[in-house]
Formats: C-alpha cells, structure tokens, sequence
C-alpha cells in the first residue's frame, strides 16, 4: 500500500494463480474515493456505466466497487470504512 500523510493512496495486487486462465491480464485500474458506493453506482448506471463488480467488503478498511464507463474504460470506487 502507498500511503500519503497516513493514509492509504495506492496499491499493487499480485494476480491469484488461475486469474490468467479466467481471462483477467495485468492491468491499472484507477479507483475514485466516494462516500457511498452503491449510490454512486446507481448514478453510474443512470449516466450509462456498467457494473462489472458490485460494491463488497475489502477486509475491514474498506468496500469496492467496479464500472466500464460508458466507452469502455475501467475504474473503481473506495468508500472507507
């Protein structure tokens, strides 16, 4: 995790072993701080996003969630816990 004034800024994730063969390849995926995901989803989807990955729990700090904006492009949202 890279942090800025203590608190969490980036990240880096290995892959799990069998990501390669579901598909998935090594990407960057900018993620959005937000105060609520799954409002901030719906409004997503109401602007023309697709949800690739409804908002769940990421350990105890906080929830994710994953959209295609409305060309295709990746991106997340982090609401902290």
């Amino acid at each position: 995790m890279g942090r800025i004034d203590g608190h969490v800024a980036a990240g880096l994730a290995q892959l799990p072993p069998n990501a390669l063969e579901a598909g998935m390849y090594p990407s960057w995926t900018p993620y959005v701080h937000v105060a609520d995901a799954g409002r901030t989803l719906a409004a997503g989807e109401e602007a023309g996003c697709t949800t690739v990955m409804p908002p769940f729990a990421v350990e105890d700090f906080a929830s994710i969630a994953r959209l295609l904006d409305p060309q295709g492009a990746p991106f997340g949202l982090v609401q902290a816990d």
